[in-house]
Formats: C-alpha cells, structure tokens, sequence
C-alpha cells in the first residue's frame, strides 16, 4: 500500500504541502492522491473507506485508479459529473462487501479551487489576510453529499468553488482526527481543530501542521487512537 501512496516532490509550483499519515493497523483505509499535468498540480483527493485493516485497505487498491481515472477523463466536466460517474464504478466494484466511503476531491485552476465532498468532514482555510479560518461551504444548505457506495437515499453532493490567495491554507483531514477521544471520553471535535487552525503560525504549510497535531496529542495523551488517521495541509503560493 505504501508503495501506492503518492510521494509530494520537494518542490511544487505554487504550492507548499505538509501531511501526517498514520494507518491504524499497518494498513489504511485512509487514502490520498494528488494529480499532476507537466508537474504543475491539478487535483488532489482525501477518501476514507469503512472500517480499517486489511479489508479496507485493499479497497483502496480499487478506487485509487477509478477517481484517477475519471478525474483525468472528465477535466472539462463538473465535479459533480466526475463523483457521479466514480460512484457508479465504485458501486458495481464492490457491490456485496457492504463498504462505502467518504471522499473528497479539489481541482485546482490558478487561483480558483473546485471543491466537492461526499459525506467527508468539512474542507477547512485559514485566510492570510486576516487569519481567520472559515469551513468552506453552503451556509444553510446541505452542499455534502452521500458516501460513495451507497444507495439507500442517496444524496448527490453539491460543487462549490472558491478562490484562494497566496498564504491561504487548506486543511483537509479524516474523521479520526475530530472522533479521537481522551481518557475522559472528549473528543477533540470540530471547535478544537478550528482553534488550533486559529493559533497556529502560519508562515508554512509544516508549521500548521505541527501546530495542530500537538494540540491534538495534547488532548488526547495516553489513550488509545483507533482509527486510521490523515491530515494534510495545503497553502498556497
């Protein structure tokens, strides 16, 4: 699984990205890919399957090539288009095994970021100008969609798109990340993360990322983490 995982080039044109991955069991149902055309980065997706271990982390195997796939056919498309048509690949692919997963997938032009999610935790940025940090989203409408793979009243998820500015940082992340517990039995939750978004340095993409990560170790100390984990920070140029 390892060797399937995408290795970020010391250098990116025009942007600056850190990331932490820590597979619960050796393997991951975590996963994430991000998308190049002549070295200049166009995509990226953070996608969760069901469950953990051995089971999850081979369908990964499966869809990592499938939103690659249609990522890269459907350039001109929506986003909505391209989830739809992986959706339905996914579904035939592991029909029967009673998995889904969460996804979310950002296509980048310039300065403009297409943005779609499926039943994913929200994509978060913490704005240069000002450092205040915002989830990216719909206010007053349900913008997410349905996990992929899942057919019982399937909700389509909604593209949104926004602009981005030198500075500005993406933080993208799996749910272990908010459900985390500690010996109290508190998860670090969504307020703590916006905290720890809002605190942290932001001169580069490492500096968020460590930031937030001891924030999170400090809350959740000695206890157990028990799913796989993944956090990526994403600033731009």
């Amino acid at each position: 699984q390892r060797a399937f995982l995408p290795s970020l080039p010391e250098k990116i044109d025009g942007w600056d990205i850190a990331l932490d991955f820590r597979p619960k069991y050796g393997v991951s149902g975590d996963f994430y890919d991000f998308y190049f055309d002549n070295e200049k980065l166009t995509g990226m997706t953070l996608f969760d399957v069901s469950g953990h271990g051995v089971s999850s982390a081979l369908l990964t195997m499966i869809v990592k090539p499938i939103i690659f796939r249609y990522f890269s056919r459907m350039s001109k498309n929506h986003l909505n288009d391209v989830l739809l048509a992986v959706d339905e690949s996914i579904s035939n692919e592991i029909s029967g095994l009673d998995s889904y997963l969460s996804c979310i997938l950002l296509r980048f032009r310039e300065d403009n970021i297409e943005y779609i999610n499926a039943g994913h935790p929200e994509l978060i940025m913490k704005k240069a100008s000002s450092g205040a940090v915002e989830i990216i989203e719909i206010e007053e409408r349900n913008y997410r969609g349905t996990p992929l793979g899942v057919d019982l009243f399937k909700n389509t998820a909604e593209e949104l798109q926004f602009k981005i500015n030198p500075g500005d940082a993406l933080i993208v992340y799996t749910d272990c990340l908010l459900e985390s517990k500690n010996r109290h039995l508190e998860s670090f939750g969504k307020n703590r993360l916006i905290s720890a978004i809002e605190d942290a340095p932001s001169g580069n993409s490492n500096g968020i990322l460590k930031f937030i990560l001891e924030r999170f170790e400090s809350h959740v100390g000695e206890a157990e983490i028990k799913d796989d984990f993944t956090l990526i920070v994403m600033m731009k140029k």
